[in-house]
Order: C-alpha cells, then structure tokens, then sequence
C-alpha cells in the first residue's frame, strides 16, 4: 500500500544553477524546467518546498500531488521572453502555490535595448505571474515599473516578440526624453 504524505524541506543557500538537479523531475513539470532554462545565473537564499505525495491512479507508486514554495533571489540573469535580451541584476522572490503557476516578485534590474545594446531601462518594483507551466505554452502577466530614456522604452515595445508596436509603430523618427 501506498500512504499519502506530505514533505517540507529548505536549504538556506543555493545557485541558481544548481536548481536542475535537484527535487522530483515531474515536480512542477513546467516550473521546473522554466526557471532551469531562463534563469542560468544568480544566487538563492531560505529555499523551502512543501510537497504533498499521494498513490498513482493505477497504484503503481508515489505521484506529486501538491507542490508549493519559494526562494529569495540575488543577481538573476532572467531570459523572459528570447531572443529579446535579458533583464540582469534582478533581485526577487520567486513564490509557487501550485504546480501550474508562479509569482516572482520583482526588486530591481536593468534590460539592454536597442540593436547594439547600448540602451538601458531600469526594472522594478514589479510583479510577474507565470501561469499554465504544465502545459507546452505559457501565459505571463508583468506588472513593472519602467524607468529610462523614451528611445530605449519604444525599442523594447517595438521588438517583433512582443507584438506592441512591431504591427503598429509609433511615427516618430528620433525619440529622447
């Protein structure tokens, strides 16, 4: 027989990088594999997971049935929607209630912009919930606050991934300000 349980755990520092290795691979299908692939650098601190353990359907073993925790963050390198450059420098929390969904609470960063790089916005404090990370496609909301030269602002919005003002761009010809 195969009794239903729960599991708490927590590390106080981690590398973000080392997130790979570690937990059940089918623990927050998606979850897991997203943080892994867009979030290659930085360091984590009071780590702490819960996961709650149940029977399979058919018996056959152990399957997770709940999943919830989070992670304090420092000096994140996040790549939130490629190939648009990543933010840096990010300082969040990173929070996850169920194995569907996350929450990362933004502190501060910055974004390269432009088609050399050399513009700048600064990020935070903000809000990002990342839900359906059990499927093949995910929706994200972001709520940011934005700081920096217009220039740099409309060079992100015009990037063809976040269909803003790739289909309709704004009419100016040498934005500052």
């Amino acid at each position: 027989d195969v009794w239903p349980g729960t599991v708490t755990g927590g590390f106080p520092d981690v590398d973000v990088s080392d997130l790979e290795k570690g937990g059940p691979e089918k623990a927050g299908k998606g979850a897991r594999r997203w943080v892994t692939k867009n979030i290659p650098s930085g360091t984590g601190s009071n780590l702490n997971v819960t996961a709650g353990f149940g029977p399979r359907p058919d018996g056959g073993g152990l399957d997770v049935l709940s999943l919830s925790g989070g992670l304090d963050a420092k000096k994140l390198e996040v790549n939130w929607l490629r190939p648009i450059s990543p933010l840096h420098d990010v300082d969040a929390r990173l929070e996850f209630s169920d194995m569907k969904s996350m929450r990362i609470l933004v502190d501060h960063g910055y974004q390269l912009t432009g088609p050399k790089l050399k513009g700048r916005l600064e990020n935070g404090p903000g809000e990002v919930v990342i839900r359906d990370l059990d499927k093949k496609d995910q929706v994200a909301t972001v709520s940011v606050q934005l700081s920096g030269n217009l220039r740099n602002h409309i060079e992100l919005l015009s990037e063809p991934r976040m269909h803003v003002l790739s289909r309709n761009p704004f009419p100016f010809k040498d934005p500052y300000g």
